[in-house]
């Protein structure tokens, strides 16, 4: 684990907040190896700062985010990208519709900032959990 990730249960979900510094986690032996620090703490949730995976993650070229995606789901991991995302996906009409599909799920999110996600997952158990809680 990067020195100054954190593992933490928010709302009763323990995760793993990834410091905004550290790593490229746009390399999936990284990913992997996030991954593994994942669930050797007992995280169900890994987030990941937007500075963690660079500009690539919007560019549906690189496939990026998809190996992302994959990586943490075949882990059974909640994936959250935190950070400002607006730009990035507004330029681009395929990642628009990505990070909107995804938000109406539970394997993926894409949230502003941490307080954000503590509040999704807080709705989420006040209604109950979804197909993968």
């Amino acid at each position: 684990m990067n020195s100054t990730d954190s593992f933490t249960e928010l709302h009763g979900v323990p995760a793993l907040l990834c410091a905004a510094f550290g790593p490229s986690l746009a390399g999936e032996a990284a990913a992997v190896e996030v991954a593994g620090e994942a669930l050797g703490l007992g995280a169900e949730l890994v987030a990941v700062p937007l500075t963690r995976v660079g500009p690539g993650l919007f560019d549906p070229g690189t496939g990026l985010a998809a190996r992302l995606v994959a990586t943490f789901t075949a882990y059974r991991l909640h994936l959250v990208f935190v950070g400002d995302f607006t730009l990035p996906t507004l330029a681009r009409p395929a990642m628009r519709e990505f990070v909107a599909r995804a938000n109406r799920g539970d394997e993926v999110w894409f949230v502003g900032s941490h307080r954000e996600l503590a509040e999704r997952l807080g709705l989420r158990r006040r209604l109950g959990p979804g197909p993968g809680w």
